[in-house]
Order: C-alpha cells, then sequence, then structure tokens
C-alpha cells in the first residue's frame, strides 16, 4: 500500500527535506513560471490544482530539461530557506515523469533564494507511451518550502507542465 502512494506521488519519495544545491537558476521564459499572488488557471490536469502556474513550453518524454519554479512575486523580501518536498502528481508518477535527483541535476535553490531549478525527466520504460502524443498529458511539480522569517512560513504551491514528443 505504502509503495501504490509513493508511485501514485501521494507520499513524496523519502519524505524527508530535500538537501538542494546551490547556484545560479535561470531558464528561458517558456520553461519559467512565476508564482503569482492570485492566479486560477482553470485548465489544469487531472489532480492538478486549477491555480497551478503553467510551464508554457513542454517537455519532451526523451529529454531532460531544466525547469524553473520562480516565487520572487509570492515571497516579496523572503526567501527559501529549505525545500520540504517536491511531489510529483498522481499522473506524471504513473507515467514515470519525475524529478532528477542525479548527482549533477540534484534541485537547486538559487542563489538569490527565490527561484528553485529542477530538472524532469521521464524513466525511459515509459518512453514510447502513447500518453505523450500530441496533445500530450498535463503532469503536476508540488512544492512545499519554508522562509528564512521566524517563525518561518511554509508555502505549497504546484507548477504544471505538459509531457509530449516534440
Amino acid at each position: 500500500m505504502l509503495v501504490d502512494l509513493i508511485v501514485a506521488g501521494i507520499i513524496p519519495v523519502g519524505g524527508t527535506e530535500i538537501n538542494p544545491g546551490t547556484g545560479t537558476v535561470s531558464a528561458p521564459a517558456g520553461r519559467t513560471a512565476q508564482a503569482l499572488a492570485l492566479t486560477v488557471a482553470g485548465g489544469a490536469g487531472p489532480g492538478i490544482p486549477p491555480t497551478a502556474f503553467t510551464w508554457s513550453q513542454p517537455v519532451d518524454p526523451l529529454d531532460r530539461t531544466f525547469y524553473v519554479m520562480d516565487w520572487s512575486a509570492w515571497l516579496g523580501t523572503a526567501k527559501i530557506a529549505s525545500i520540504q518536498s517536491l511531489t510529483m502528481s498522481a499522473i506524471a508518477a504513473s507515467l514515470g515523469v519525475e524529478v532528477d535527483t542525479d548527482a549533477d541535476r540534484v534541485p537547486m535553490l538559487d542563489t538569490g533564494g527565490q527561484k528553485i531549478g529542477l530538472w524532469l525527466k521521464v524513466d525511459p520504460a515509459f518512453h514510447a507511451n502513447s500518453a505523450f502524443i500530441s496533445p500530450g498529458i498535463k503532469v503536476g511539480v508540488a512544492a512545499l518550502i519554508r522562509t528564512d522569517e521566524v517563525p518561518y512560513q511554509e508555502f505549497k504551491r504546484t507548477w504544471e507542465g505538459t509531457v509530449m514528443y516534440l
């Protein structure tokens, strides 16, 4: 049962705080989405909140691609002190879409403290899945963060993107 919950993306793998790298986090505009104070997208995929922030550039299932979660408009002057979890939506997990955690691709905090960079990939066992044929499938990544404020604040927001053959 626990394995089913992890695979479905309901429980984050490990269930503990992520130990991110640190560096400059940037990506082209289509792979950067900013968390705004109020937004309702309405086009969210299954299990993805309608308030999810959208990366406009699709992920090709054969690629490993860098994406940015920009929290600057949401946090104001606060900084991200820690990433508590990154959780894939159930549909993403069931199709092998995951956040890459290989040594040279761990999620990272921007040196400015308001962006998270992460690599998305699809497990090779799912590369030929027909769900990725145009228009593809919408997947979500939920980030739970803590701020550097005392007392800290916690925020959990979801970003969504489309995985499809390009």
